[in-house]
């Protein structure tokens, strides 16, 4: 098995992912999915921005509906955005749609995927995706077959590298447990609270507080049990 790392510039896409004023805005953006048919994201925003940013992104994502969430501690403020890609493509829409088929099979077959989410990296969006080498080359074709620029960054065997205890977390947990650390769950003071949490996951609270304590507990595990250096 082989790690691919590579970054996809935003002005590659043939619709704007993410407007400009979003970018100059937004102190930060996290997925908390991105797959083969959408995505879904938060991102926080100063407050006084709030108002004319949801506006503009509502007119942006038409199809999506766009929140405004609560006012943190430091004065910003969080704003879901999401799609479907076949909603946002435009002018190549038939071709993009059937890509996306092409690559749901790949990701369906086991044969790639990714073991976490993408991130925004200046004007790219930058993913890690784990398969045999006949496998990244297809995804790699596809990417040229539909004009989406591409830069690798890396390329290497996956015992190259330990894996990260992130990767060996249920897909609800890793994502209840990285949008936690992002909103300040774990800060002190915590800036977050597992109400906050399951509203954006939309999930009730208790499974958050559950998928949270089934996180953390093998998280720590593996730092206690690692062999020291």
């Amino acid at each position: 098995m082989f790690e691919l790392t590579f970054g996809i510039p935003l002005d590659s896409f043939d619709f704007d992912l993410f407007p400009s004023t979003l970018r100059e805005s937004a102190a930060s953006v996290h997925f908390l999915r991105f797959s083969t048919e959408g995505f879904l994201a938060v991102c926080r925003v100063p407050t006084e921005r709030q108002p004319a940013l949801v506006r503009a992104l509502r007119r942006h994502y038409r199809k999506a509906p766009i929140p405004g969430i609560a006012v943190s501690p430091e004065g910003r403020s969080l704003i879901r955005i999401g799609g479907l890609w076949h909603e946002r493509s435009s002018s190549r829409g038939g071709r993009i749609r059937g890509t996306f088929r092409r690559l749901r099979r790949l990701e369906q077959s086991r044969r790639l995927f990714a073991p976490r989410l993408p991130v925004l990296w200046g004007d790219s969006i930058r993913f890690r995706v784990i398969g045999e080498l006949p496998a990244l080359r297809w995804l790699q074709q596809v990417l040229k077959e539909v004009r989406i620029e591409y830069r690798i960054h890396r390329v290497h065997p996956l015992e190259e590298e330990a894996t990260s205890p992130l990767e060996t977390l249920t897909a609800p947990q890793r994502t209840t447990f990285l949008l936690a650390h992002s909103l300040g769950y774990y800060n002190v003071p915590r800036r977050t609270g597992t109400g906050q949490i399951a509203y954006e996951l939309n999930l009730n609270r208790g499974t958050v507080g559950r998928h949270l304590r089934r996180a953390e507990k093998h998280l720590v595990d593996w730092v206690v049990t690692q062999p020291s250096r």
